[in-house]
C-alpha cells in the first residue's frame, strides 16, 4: 500500500530545506535596503533677529578632510548616506565659519540644526560740504591697529562686522580727505547708523584738476597737481586690469579651489599710468617714475596673491564631467598675497618713487606731495581690495569615480578653471 500524501510530504520537505537561506536573504536584503536610504540634514542660518543668512555648507566625514557634499542657501536641505558627519557653515557676508562637530545621521530620518552668526551693522549716511550725498570708502579696522576687518564704498556704506570695537575711516576720493572715528562699539544685533560730512577746507577734487589741463615746464616743478594726475592714472589703469585680470591655474578637488602664487595674471598697470599722465601734460622722466614704481608695486601683489574658491556641487556631482560652474562669489580681501606690503605700505612706495626720481624731486614740497600721494594710494588700494568681489570663476573638471548604475555621483579630482575674464566685480579705485 501506496503512503497517502507522498508528493505533498516530499514538496514541504524541500520548502523546509530551502526556508532559512530565504528568509536571511530577504533580512540581508532589507537591511541593505536600510543602510542605502539617506538621512536628511536641515540647517536653519540665522541672526539675532532670526533672519536667514546666506551661507556656504560644507560635509565632512567625522575627524577627517574628505568632503562628501556641500551646497549654499540660507535654508540648506542635504540628503547624504547616514553616518556621523562634521558641517563647516561659512557665512559669506561676514566671511565668518563655524563648525558642528559629530552630526549624527540616522536612515530615513530628519536631523535639524541651528546656525547662529553673532554681527552687528554699522550704516553710514555720507555727505559733501553743501550736504548732497558724497559717494566714499569705508573701511573698519579692529580697534587699535590697521589689521582690515570690512569695508564698502557708497554714499550710504553698509558694514557687516563681528561682535568687537573698531576704528572706522571714511575716505573721499573725490576730496582726498579721511574722517575717522575711534572705538565704535558693535553688539551682536546692533544696527548702528552714522551721518558724516566733509568739511569745505579739503582739497579740489582730483578729476576737477585733471579736467583742465594745460603745458607745465619742469622747471616750475608743480608736484600737488603731479600726484593728483597719477592718483587718477591709478584709477584708470586698475579700471582696465579688472576688466582683464584672469585666474590660470585654481586646482579644483571636491568643492574647493586652491590657487597659489601665480595662479593670477593681468595687464601690467604702468602702461596705462605713464599714458594717462603723458596726456595731461606731466613730464615724461616723471610719469614714467611713477609708471614703474606702481607697476612693479601691483605686480608683486598679484603675483603672490593665493587664494581659496568654492564650487559646492562639486562635491558631488551627477556626471563624469562636471559642466562650467561659476565660483561662490567671495571678497577680494579673503585671498591672501605675500606682496601686499608693496601696495599696502606708503613708505615703501615713497622710497620707489624717490629713489627712481632722484634730483627731480629736491624739494620739501615735492617730498610732501609724493608723501601724500603714497598715503592716498595705499588708503585707496585698501579700500578697493576690501570692497571688490571675485566671480564668475567658472570651474569644471572630471568625476573619476562616476560609474553609474553602482556610483551616480562623485567629487570632481583634479578639476581646473575656464580663463575667462573678467573674474573682479566693478569698483572704483
Amino acid at each position: 500500500m501506496k503512503p497517502i500524501l507522498g508528493g505533498a510530504w516530499k514538496a514541504l520537505v524541500v520548502v523546509l530545506l530551502f526556508m532559512p537561506p530565504l528568509i536571511c536573504s530577504a533580512y540581508e536584503s532589507a537591511m541593505s535596503g536600510d543602510l542605502n536610504i539617506p538621512g536628511k540634514l536641515i540647517l536653519h542660518i540665522h541672526d539675532a533677529s532670526g533672519n536667514d543668512l546666506y551661507s556656504t555648507v560644507n560635509v565632512f566625514s567625522a575627524g577627517t578632510n574628505t568632503e562628501i557634499a556641500g551646497t549654499s542657501s540660507s535654508t540648506p536641505v542635504i540628503e547624504i548616506p547616514p553616518g556621523t558627519y562634521d558641517i563647516k557653515v561659512y557665512y559669506i557676508d561676514l566671511m565668518k565659519s563655524q563648525w558642528l562637530r559629530g552630526v549624527i545621521l540616522n536612515a530615513g530620518e530628519s536631523t535639524e540644526k541651528t546656525v547662529k552668526f553673532d554681527f552687528g551693522q554699522v550704516t553710514f549716511n555720507i555727505l559733501d560740504p553743501v550736504g548732497n550725498e558724497h559717494y566714499s570708502a569705508v573701511t573698519a579696522y579692529k580697534a587699535g591697529t590697521k589689521e582690515e576687518v570690512a569695508g564698502h564704498s557708497s554714499s550710504h556704506a553698509r558694514l557687516i562686522l563681528p561682535v568687537g570695537t573698531y576704528d572706522i575711516e571714511v575716505y573721499s576720493m573725490d576730496l582726498l580727505k579721511t574722517i575717522r572715528l575711534e572705538n565704535v562699539s558693535v553688539s551682536d544685533g546692533s544696527n548702528i547708523t552714522q551721518t558724516v560730512q566733509f568739511s569745505a577746507d579739503a582739497p579740489l577734487a582730483v578729476r576737477s584738476v585733471a579736467s583742465t589741463p594745460h603745458p607745465m615746464q619742469v622747471s616750475q616743478k608743480p608736484w600737488a597737481l603731479w600726484c593728483n594726475q597719477a592718483l587718477d592714472a591709478c584709477s584708470k589703469a586698475v579700471t582696465v586690469w579688472q576688466r582683464q585680470a584672469t585666474f590660470v591655474t585654481i586646482i579644483i578637488n571636491g568643492s574647493v579651489g586652491t590657487g597659489h602664487p601665480g595662479c593670477l595674471i593681468g595687464p601690467y598697470l604702468g602702461n596705462t599710468i605713464q599714458s594717462e599722465m603723458n596726456q595731461n601734460g606731466v613730464p615724461d622722466e616723471v610719469a614714467k617714475c611713477f609708471a614703474n614704481s606702481i607697476g612693479s608695486a601691483w605686480t608683486a601683489w598679484q603675483s603672490g596673491l593665493s587664494v581659496t574658491l568654492h564650487y559646492p556641487s562639486f562635491a558631488a556631482w551627477p556626471g563624469p564631467v562636471a559642466n562650467p560652474t561659476p565660483n561662490v562669489p567671495i571678497p577680494l580681501l579673503a585671498a591672501h598675497s605675500s606682496g601686499s606690503p608693496f601696495c599696502t605700505n606708503p613708505e615703501v612706495i615713497k622710497q620707489s618713487l624717490l629713489n627712481c626720481l632722484g634730483s627731480i624731486a629736491d624739494s620739501s614740497a615735492s617730498e610732501t606731495a609724493i608723501d601724500r600721494f603714497a598715503n592716498d594710494f595705499t588708503i585707496r588700494f585698501q579700500c578697493w581690495r576690501s570692497i571688490v568681489l571675485i566671480a564668475n570663476v567658472m570651474g569644471t573638471g572630471p568625476v573619476p569615480s562616476f560609474a553609474p548604475p553602482h556610483v551616480v555621483v562623485g567629487p570632481v579630482v583634479g578639476g581646473c578653471v575656464i580663463a575667462t575674464p573678467p573674474h573682479f566685480s566693478s569698483a572704483r579705485f
